[in-house]
């Protein structure tokens, strides 16, 4: 078994200046420190690590307080992160793409491919599209693969952030790919702001809880619905997921 520790969208500003008067940086630590004493094997980021845009001095902070955690760590750029910026400040440069600028891999946990896919411009391009594509023929039907990214690739019922994100024709190319795999697929992403998980076909996705607030799931505009941080743990079986999302008991 494998467990993981999901965050994602922790939002860390080039200062310490909270962000809507929220301390950001406070509570990814709470955050890593209440998931680190699940025993993860592994912590992945899945997205927007900076605040708005990247930037080389919180990529290093971020880098600083991951790797004193002492825990095997991933991270993936979401829509307010600089790919090839990360590709340098967290040593991954073996895994940039340069033609399309994008930053993906893969990996095995428990028997099972893992995919961690780059979706900094909204979706794949075609490249990384057909790259998973080639990949994800080669499973066996008795596989079911884990796939990691920042944008969730199908609405999940949260107006604002549905008719904010409507999926492009290259990422809606890229859920048909995935519901053609005989196995189930599993995605886990961020971006939404929400705990939420949806299964269509042979896919179920699931959000993250971002650690810095909650959208609100029902309103069709802006609205934060929870201020609580929290993140996920993912138990890795071969044969079996238990996936559980929790929220930090101290937040500022």
């Amino acid at each position: 078994m494998k467990k993981i520790l999901q965050i994602s969208d922790i939002h860390i500003g080039p200062s310490e200046e909270p962000a809507r008067g929220i301390d950001v940086r406070a509570n990814f630590l709470n955050c890593l420190r209440e998931g680190l004493s699940h025993e993860p094997n592994a912590l992945i980021i899945t997205g927007d690590l900076c605040l708005q845009e990247g930037n080389p001095e919180t990529y290093r902070w971020i880098r600083e307080q991951i790797e004193a955690a002492g825990i095997r760590w991933y991270v993936i750029p979401g829509n307010h992160d600089d790919s090839p910026m990360m590709s340098r400040a967290f040593s991954l440069e073996e895994h940039f793409h340069p033609e399309e600028s994008e930053l993906y891999q893969t990996l095995e946990w428990e028997q099972r491919p893992v995919f961690l896919l780059d979706t900094a411009r909204g979706d794949l391009s075609g490249v990384q599209r057909k790259w998973l594509e080639g990949e994800l023929q080669r499973i066996p039907s008795s596989i079911e693969p884990l796939i990691f990214m920042h944008h969730p690739p199908m609405p999940l019922s949260v107006p604002y952030m549905d008719e904010l994100d409507i999926p492009s024709p290259d990422t809606r190319q890229f859920l048909e790919t995935i519901r053609k795999c005989p196995a189930e697929v599993h995605v886990f992403a961020g971006h939404y702001h929400v705990d939420k998980n949806l299964r269509a076909d042979h896919l179920t996705v699931w959000t993250c809880p971002s650690t810095y607030y909650q959208m609100s799931q029902k309103a069709d505009q802006f609205g934060i619905g929870d201020t609580r941080p929290g993140y996920r743990i993912i138990e890795i079986h071969p044969d079996r997921l238990f996936v559980g999302s929790h929220y930090a008991t101290n937040w500022r």
